[in-house]
């Protein structure tokens, strides 16, 4: 192989398959770009470069490339502005970009930053590090989201949820393994009215058989799962006799203690 293949000049032309490209019957040039200057394979279409200009710079009709300053030989400086072509950063779409040299506020490490061509919100002030870390010191969770919608969410099986801030005496009811911080609204309802969380073992259950009607005349309390099934048990029994058993509610009394570990 030739240096004269290896470092062709400008005006030189080859065939595809002398290039390594897949159509290899076509004839392609040595072109400079008219925008950037950034030598390249062009196609010969009818004798001429077909498309003068890198997908970069674009080659569409009216689209004028934009002139940005050379870098600087010892390196960019902070506040420093330059094209994706002049760092090496090329679109796939052949969009023009532009890119500042920024500081990290935190860190002071410096990047370069995307700032222009399309772009409508301003860059960062922070590496993906610092604000990944500032993000996880401090989570914005309940009202302070900015995707807060009320905290109340209707599941698929019917139930609501509330979220229930970490501050809140009920927010023991929320598992340990949860990542939520949202609990059953019927649950919480029910906890609000005996003024104490709920254990686990106690079960809530609506009256009218309406999952989402969270009213407290609608709610009835059982000690048990066991003492729930019982209880639909003995109106399965009377259904025949038309005899409701009783409601069944667990009042703590004024000497209980709470005791998280009984949750």
């Amino acid at each position: 192989m030739s240096d004269q293949k290896l470092t062709p000049a400008i005006g030189d032309r080859r065939r595809g398959h002398e290039i390594g490209y897949t159509s290899g019957r076509h004839l392609y040039e040595w072109h400079a770009c008219a925008g950037c200057g950034v030598p390249r394979w062009a196609r010969i279409e009818r004798g001429e470069v077909a498309r003068p200009k890198c997908p970069a710079c674009g080659h569409r009709a009216g689209r004028q490339p934009r002139r940005l300053p050379p870098l600087r030989p010892g390196g960019p400086q902070v506040g420093d502005t330059a094209g994706d072509w002049q760092i090496g950063r090329r679109s796939p779409s052949g969009v023009q970009r532009k890119y500042r040299w920024t500081a990290c506020v935190d860190c002071g490490w410096e990047r370069w930053v995307i700032i222009g061509y399309g772009r409508r919100w301003a860059p960062s002030p922070r590496c993906r590090k610092c604000a990944n870390r500032r993000q996880a010191e401090t989570p914005r969770v309940g009202p302070e989201n900015g995707r807060w919608a009320g905290g109340r969410y209707v599941m698929k099986t019917g139930y609501v949820t509330v979220w229930v801030s970490p501050d809140d005496p009920m927010s023991a009811m929320i598992g340990p393994g949860q990542n939520s911080r949202h609990v059953l609204e019927h649950r919480l309802v029910m906890a609000r009215e005996l003024g104490r969380p709920l254990r686990r073992r106690e079960v809530v259950h609506h009256r009218n058989g309406v999952r989402s009607d969270n009213r407290i005349e609608n709610l009835q309390l059982f000690p048990s799962q066991r003492a729930h099934r019982l209880w639909e048990a003995a109106i399965a029994r009377a259904a025949k006799l038309a005899v409701v058993p009783p409601a069944v509610r667990v009042d703590p009394g004024p000497d209980y203690a709470w005791q998280p570990s009984l949750f």
